[in-house]
């Protein structure tokens, strides 16, 4: 078995004293058992072992404490294997059985923390299946129905952000609350999130929660006041192209991150449009950046909404590297920058963009600028 030296660059501490940790566990003869750094077992595996008498054991050491995940293979084959997260702090026992580990003052307060999230767990999948049961059923339901459904998620909704925050927030000198973090994240408020990175929480080191350290970083980015961040993608013609080659020129500019299989992004165009042919010609420029993945259905889509500013794609869809740049887990998304290439404003749409635009080219220096 490997032995593993597990680094996190994200919030490293300038001082690090390397700790041992060993993971143990029982489970049937000759049971292969992994070690994962994310719950998406198809990637990210640390390490795998075959038990040997009936029990298993992974060690190794960290600079800090990790969270990883220890799974259990499916004794038939197409079943699902049984998972259970634990934190590297000392020696860990694994117990499949209840799905928990126990031994470190973290394990055993990660425990406790998910036997008291499971019920609201629990109530919110239970509301979840039910919108599952009535689109299956095919029945039309009543308006009634709906409000009925929909106040009950967000109260389930609601009460697990309410836990997971609490968790988090009393905990900020602990790693076990990545566990929830990694899941919830997109449920906490952004002013929660920028405290817990900027107050160097603990749990936000595990590489687990790296994606959510990367978007904070990109929302910081589009920050209004911040100088845009440059990126090269390609243009329909498969020509190379930045977007410092349209932004920082003199004019103000609107980036429009959109795709084609995008139903709001579609129904905004018009809105775009209409602003562009009002104040192109005194040097408001657009650029469409897109999150398609494929090029047929972005070209048709430029040519059938007649798109008559700049477009320009690296065809990666969410992994697009506008995506990771600029923390945009979310379409459509804009950035409107000045002519000297400084952020102003973002998401705006409809009437924000128009009250925007026309408070920009009311002013007579910016009225009077010939199209660049």
């Amino acid at each position: 078995m490997k032995k593993i030296l597990t680094f996190v660059a994200v919030l490293l501490p300038l001082t690090s004293i390397a700790q041992q940790y060993k993971v143990t566990g029982k489970v049937p003869v000759k049971t292969k058992v992994y070690l994962f750094r994310t719950p998406e077992l198809s990637k990210e595996q640390a390490d795998s072992v075959v038990s040997k008498n009936g029990t298993f054991t992974f060690s190794g050491t960290t600079t800090n404490p990790e969270l990883f995940y220890v799974v259990k293979k499916a004794a038939k084959a197409g079943q699902p294997g049984t998972m259970v997260p634990i934190v590297t702090d000392g020696n860990v026992t694994v117990d499949f059985t209840t799905q928990t580990a126990s031994g470190t003052p973290e394990n055993d307060a990660l425990k406790a923390a998910l036997t008291q999230v499971k019920p609201l767990s629990d109530r919110l999948k239970g509301v979840e299946k039910q919108f599952e049961d009535l689109e299956k059923s095919g029945k039309e339901p009543s308006e009634a129905e709906l409000t009925k459904l929909s106040d009950s998620y967000a109260e389930a909704q609601g009460a697990m952000i309410e836990a997971v925050s609490a968790i988090c927030k009393s905990n900020v000198d602990k790693t076990y609350p990545a566990y929830f973090l990694a899941d919830f994240y997109s449920l906490i408020d952004k002013a929660t999130l920028y405290n817990f990175y900027d107050g160097k929480a603990k749990f936000m080191q595990p590489f687990v929660v790296s994606h959510v350290c990367q978007l904070i970083e990109g929302w910081k980015r589009r920050e209004p006041g911040q100088q845009f961040t440059d990126f090269d993608m390609e243009d329909p013609t498969g020509a190379s192209r930045k977007l410092s080659d349209y932004v920082g020129k003199g004019n103000y500019v609107l980036v429009d991150f959109w795709a084609s299989w995008c139903g709001p992004c579609r129904r905004e165009i018009p809105n775009v449009k209409a602003l562009y042919d009002k104040y192109h010609a005194q040097g408001f420029d657009v650029v469409g950046v897109s999150f398609d993945s494929d090029k047929a259905p972005w070209l048709n889509a430029i040519k059938k909404m007649n798109l008559p500013w700049h477009n320009i794609s690296d065809l990666k869809g969410w992994k697009s590297k506008a995506a990771a740049l600029y923390g945009i887990n979310s379409i459509p998304s804009t950035l409107l920058i000045d002519p000297q290439g400084k952020i102003i404003a973002t998401d705006l749409h409809g009437e924000e963009l128009e009250t925007q635009l026309n408070t920009i080219y009311e002013k007579s220096d910016v009225a009077s600028m010939p199209n660049k």
